[in-house]
């Protein structure tokens, strides 16, 4: 159903991506790609959205068993074509991921003090940190 050039697109992310089409939708709605998908994966499923002509070729799928008949890069976009704001939802995982990586090396020093500070009130020197 798609063009070939966007069909070998579609195909090779799924490739990179190595989960089946299913998985992969329900990972996106249940918002756990941010954390089974890499910041590059994500940004690739940005930029492969159904146009809105592409999306109308799948509108007559209305179940995953009719969308199990097609191809692989059919499938995915059979699937997502019926998610009005997949745009919106790709750009807040990718949100979610790169907050993620910004405060990995902040959280990481918060545990440390806090650990910290269980430590001293747990050797009674609690009076030190006032």
């Amino acid at each position: 159903m798609l063009s070939p050039a966007r069909a070998k697109q579609v195909e090779s992310l799924l490739v990179q991506i190595r989960l089946p089409v299913s998985k992969l939708v329900d990972t996106l709605i249940s918002g756990d790609a941010a954390n089974s998908l890499s910041h590059p994966h994500l940004t690739q499923l940005k930029v492969t959205v159904p146009t809105p002509g592409e999306a109308k070729l799948f509108q007559p799928y209305t179940t995953r068993a009719e969308l199990r008949k097609l191809s692989k890069p059919d499938r995915y976009f059979g699937e997502i074509s019926g998610l009005a704001s997949f745009p919106e939802l790709v750009s807040a995982l990718l949100y979610k991921k790169s907050f993620g990586w910004d405060t990995e090396d902040t959280a990481a020093g918060f545990a440390t003090l806090c650990e910290a500070a269980e430590a001293c009130t747990i050797s009674g020197t609690r009076g030190f940190l006032r």
